[in-house]
């Protein structure tokens, strides 16, 4: 329980942050959480679960398998995410090994879910 609640404070302070580099670039723009999704996905999940975890996964190897734990934690996140600012009129999207309903207003909206499905993937 101690690395998956380090895990949802460490994408707590990515997600933060990567609000805050999203806000700068458009200042009139509304949080897009499949966009901030996306981005903590490209630059900080990614390298975290197939390179950063090495020390830890040694560390923890006769407990837990860390970058299966802290992966699966992230991508959980990420799917609370997209899944608590989503419409009832849903359109179906795969995220991961899981389904979710969604529906965007946007195109841009679709090309975010596309790269966050594809790079939640490689995960």
């Amino acid at each position: 329980k101690c690395v998956e609640r380090s895990s949802t404070n460490l994408f707590a302070s990515w997600d933060e942050d990567t609000s805050k580099k999203l806000k700068e670039k458009s200042p009139t723009s509304s949080k897009n959480p499949i966009e901030v999704c996306t981005d903590i996905l490209n630059h900080h999940i990614f390298p975290e679960t197939q390179f950063g975890y090495k020390v830890y996964q040694e560390m923890f190897e006769d407990v837990l398998d860390y970058q299966n734990v802290t992966g699966e934690k992230y991508l959980d996140i990420c799917r609370e995410m997209v899944q608590d600012n989503l419409s009832q009129n849903e359109k179906r999207v795969t995220l991961g090994d899981k389904d979710y309903q969604e529906l965007f207003e946007d195109v841009q909206d679709y090309q975010y879910t596309f790269d966050l499905s594809h790079n939640a993937k490689k995960v």
